[in-house]
């Protein structure tokens, strides 16, 4: 974040409730309190010498220079208690909250479903949603176009999966809810009417004590609201995370970065990872059993939600158990392998945050630099995710072209994750590997904000834009669903670019 950034942070965007008491406190001690300290605490620094060594002391002027110490160390000190002071006065009269969190009665179905175009060939529907902060708004807006869309053509049923990293996990929140569809959606509501105040607060910071500025608490308040307080969103909350395979419920899979251990992690309402494996056609466990965690209960969603969402420097690691978390776009921004080789869907719908991040160098300001670096890799992890699609197609495809079998596999009788299967699998050459894979191709629908951008990932003050981004996203992303060939077989990755205007680009340069 740049020094200007933390500026309009605390003391614009913020609330005039902590900016105005920053500046009374600060005010009040320069002028009154410091000039009256210092008075009382200068001579005694400017007199003091060493027993031994006060020769040398004033021969190096060094009385000078600590009497001066003293001074910045009185002022930062003051400034530090301001900040403090301000904080206490924000947390003891916090600012009201806006009126989004009115809770609606159930989502109705939009009429007309269309049996000419019902999406019958895919069994298996995935969404992935990447992180990418306040620009989460353009994401919510695509995301409400989908499910109206998949609710017309009576294919809402075959969502089998959801993963979600950062602010994806979040909108995600709302899906599952079953609180993103329709004009008056609580989502729409919520990203249109949101204010700064809503989503974080300013912390008790220490110099070197503390590697976080800001506290996420408002934003779990707004988590309990929605999702806790509503019944309607309760209940559907509850009833994925115990019946996630249940007719209408969904997967779920929210990612998190292990800070010490440096990889991914996540939560999900699977209760078991264990199935068929592309990679060898056998069934084992897809992934090591210390790298997810059940999730239960509304606790454990809204940490798990928090710890995807834990913006560095901004927010505190989250700890879960006796380790500490990141947010998951550290590692990967677009979780597309919860997707393919998880849960194997056959029509996936992406939604990247950074996938157009051209912008000028700048060659003055080492903070710019940094932030530049960050953008940069955010989005090349993105279409790093995009380009693995291919192979895991072109996989499927040559398996399926070769007259692949799983017979080998299914014929085994060493128990699945022994040390009697793990050395036949590694016994097996690279094309038995290959035609033992059970996979289908998977179509891709993707679409995500093009430059310049109406808000950015930190700019959560921008509300009137917030609303716009969700506004136009919703509306050209169910142009871009209605023109979508879904019939013809998963081909060419073809991204569509939504301009602040309206304007239409493809991105197909993975």
């Amino acid at each position: 974040m740049t020094s200007s950034l933390t500026y309009q942070w605390l003391f614009v965007r913020l609330s005039r409730r902590f900016s105005l008491a920053f500046l009374t406190i600060a005010v009040a001690w320069l002028i009154v309190a410091f000039p009256w300290t210092l008075e009382r605490v200068a001579p005694a620094v400017s007199t003091w010498r060493p027993p031994r060594a006060a020769a040398v002391w004033e021969a190096l002027h060094l009385p000078v220079l600590l009497e001066a110490s003293a001074t910045l160390a009185l002022a930062a000190a003051g400034l530090l208690a301001a900040l403090w002071g301000a904080t206490a006065f924000y947390r003891i009269l916090p600012p009201r909250s806006v009126r989004w969190h009115r809770p609606p009665g159930p989502a109705s179905r939009p009429p007309g479903s269309l049996p000419d175009r019902p999406l019958g060939r895919y069994e298996r529907i995935g969404i992935v949603l990447a992180g990418g902060g306040a620009k989460g708004a353009y994401q919510a807006g695509a995301l409400s176009a989908i499910h109206d869309f998949l609710v017309e053509r009576e294919a809402i049923g075959r969502v089998k999966a959801i993963a979600g990293t950062s602010i994806g996990a979040w909108n995600a929140c709302f899906w599952l809810a079953g609180r993103i569809g329709g004009e008056d959606s609580i989502c729409r509501a919520w990203w249109s009417r949101i204010r700064l105040s809503e989503v974080v607060a300013p912390t008790y910071w220490v110099p070197a004590r503390r590697n976080f500025v800001l506290s996420a608490d408002p934003w779990r308040r707004a988590f309990r609201t929605l999702f806790e307080d509503d019944p309607e969103a309760r209940r559907r909350l509850l009833r994925a995370m115990a019946e996630p395979d249940a007719p209408g419920s969904a997967r779920f899979y929210f990612t998190r970065t292990n800070v010490e251990r440096a990889h991914l992690e996540f939560s999900t309402n699977r209760e078991s990872l264990e199935d068929v494996e592309n990679a060898t056609g056998r069934r084992r466990p897809l992934v090591p059993p210390d790298r997810w965690t059940r999730t239960r209960s509304l606790a454990d969603l809204r940490e798990a939600v928090f710890a995807s969402m834990d913006l560095p420097p901004l927010f505190e690691h989250v700890r879960i158990g006796d380790e500490l978390f990141e947010d998951g776009g550290v590692i990967d921004n677009l979780p597309i392998y919860f997707g393919t080789g998880i849960e194997k869907c056959d029509l996936l719908f992406v939604l990247p945050l950074n996938a157009s991040f051209t912008a000028r160098a700048d060659v003055y300001r080492i903070l710019q630099r940094l932030e530049r670096v960050m953008a940069i890799r955010q989005g090349a992890l993105e279409r790093k995710a995009l380009k693995d699609v291919y192979l895991y197609n072109e996989l499927a495809a040559l398996r399926e072209a070769a007259g692949g079998s799983t017979a080998s596999a299914e014929t085994s009788t060493s128990p699945s994750g022994s040390a009697e299967a793990m050395r036949e699998a590694a016994e097996r050459t690279i094309t038995e590997r290959a035609l033992a894979r059970v996979h289908r191709p998977v179509q891709i629908f993707a679409v995500c904000p093009d430059e310049p951008l109406l808000i950015d990932t930190i700019e959560f003050w921008k509300t009137e834009e917030a609303g716009r981004a969700f506004r136009l996203m919703r509306e050209y992303t169910r142009y871009e669903l209605e023109g979508f060939d879904f019939d013809e077989p998963p081909g060419w990755i073809r991204m569509a670019l939504i301009g602040p205007q309206g304007e239409v680009r493809y991105l197909e340069d993975f």
